[in-house]
């Protein structure tokens, strides 16, 4: 197992100040990857968000090593700091010129691992597309294909043509995207359009109708323009069979259930622990917390962990909810505060201890349990992640 992580703590490189932390498994990543990608030709990975809160540029890496060509981001600046971070990282390595700071294919030369060579010939495909003309000339400048989503976008791309394109259709869930069926070749003439690509609203529930629906919409709207690469399913599609040429895996990678009431298929990827900062013995018919809201029943060993909302728990999470030390599961009690969270650490009293290291999600708890009790979903649970948690890298 190899290890690494990012940021400092105020003591200068150790991590005993450290109150909470994101464990992030690369080669769990790598092994969800390989599994959607037996699924069609291409597998694109989703990194938009900072890679779904587990930090875009590692996943970028690990992908890449993969043999991951193609990647998507939301925004203009999400894909150009991807490109400016991976430049930043190569020229520590020594793999380009000191001071060169744009990343554009082929333009690393001295490229001696399979990663890096394949990070140089990635497209990052920016799903919001051109939002106005500077954003047009920053992802002609660093190499970033936009998605066009309107004849808006169509024309403020004229300037760069020669560049590929994607096409976004919308095919059911009316947020962005050309209607499939107003569709003309016509308003695409002189553009290189690469990819043509809708987004399925109901693929975690494999047999909603409406997929059926989306996909005889997008069929019919890819008439439009042959030859180009075809891209409509997600994690729960490409994991469902539906066909295009190219799935994009998005929450699946970073081992999120992409289904609605099905077990998870994917390797968990993130850990995220909160270390005990106290531990406190009080006695019956007390109080915990802000106002209150939990009150003990017996004489109650509560820990008190080092994280809050923050740092990503929700507020929400009540004594229905439950972490983990060591295997145990311990119910989270009173109102998580910003900082610091409560827990009932009665029943492994006589073995937790201060500094120890309590499981919020992973592999005791999973990501999609511990947003079930906050009423929310994995996605968010990972992409609010706060900044004071440490992000550490693992292979394993």
């Amino acid at each position: 197992m190899t290890e690494q992580t990012e940021g400092l703590d105020s003591t200068g490189g150790g991590s005993d100040s450290e109150s909470a932390r994101l464990t992030v498994d690369l080669g769990a990543l790598r092994a969800n990857y390989r599994r959607l990608a037996v699924s069609a030709p291409r597998t694109a990975a989703v990194v938009k968000a900072n890679g779904y809160g587990t930090g875009a540029v590692p996943a970028f890496e690990a992908l890449c090593a993969e043999g991951c060509r193609d990647f998507f981001v939301a925004t203009v600046e999400e894909g150009a700091e991807l490109r400016r971070a991976f430049a930043e990282r190569s020229m520590e390595r020594g793999l380009l010129p000191s001071g060169r700071r744009r990343l554009a294919a082929g333009r690393i030369r001295a490229a001696n691992s399979r990663g890096d060579r394949e990070a140089v010939a990635s497209r990052i495909y920016v799903f919001s597309g051109p939002l106005n003309d500077g954003g047009a000339q920053t992802m002609a400048r660093n190499d970033l294909t936009p998605v066009l989503n309107d004849e808006i976008q169509v024309r403020r791309w004229t300037p760069y043509r020669e560049l590929p394109v994607a096409v976004h259709v919308d095919t059911g869930m009316h947020r962005l995207g050309f209607p499939w069926d107003a569709l003309s070749a016509d308003l695409f003439e002189g553009l290189n359009v690469r990819v043509v690509l809708s987004h399925l609203a109901n693929a975690d529930e494999p047999a909603d109708p409406m997929t059926d629906r989306q996909i005889d919409r997008f069929a019919r709207a890819t008439t439009v323009f042959p030859g180009a690469i075809t891209s409509l399913a997600n994690s729960a599609g490409a994991l469902s069979g539906v066909a295009s040429d190219m799935t994009r895996a998005g929450i699946a990678l970073y081992g999120g259930n992409p289904f609605a009431t099905q077990r998870n298929p994917m390797r968990p990827v993130a850990t995220l622990e909160a270390r005990v900062l106290a531990l406190r013995q009080v006695g019956r018919g007390e109080p915990v917390g802000y106002r209150g809201t939990h009150t003990t029943t017996a004489e109650t060993c509560i820990a008190v962990l080092g994280i809050g909302y923050a740092d990503g728990v929700p507020r929400v999470l009540s004594a229905d909810a439950r972490v983990a030390w060591r295997g145990s599961r311990l119910p989270i009690i009173g109102r998580v505060s910003m900082d610091l969270m409560h827990i009932d650490a009665t029943t492994v009293s006589d073995g937790i201890a201060l500094g120890d290291w309590v499981e919020i999600f992973g592999s005791t708890v999973g990501v999609d349990e511990i947003a079930a009790w906050a009423g929310t979903i994995s996605y968010e649970m990972l992409t609010r992640i706060g900044s004071r948690a440490r992000r550490t890298y693992v292979d394993n």
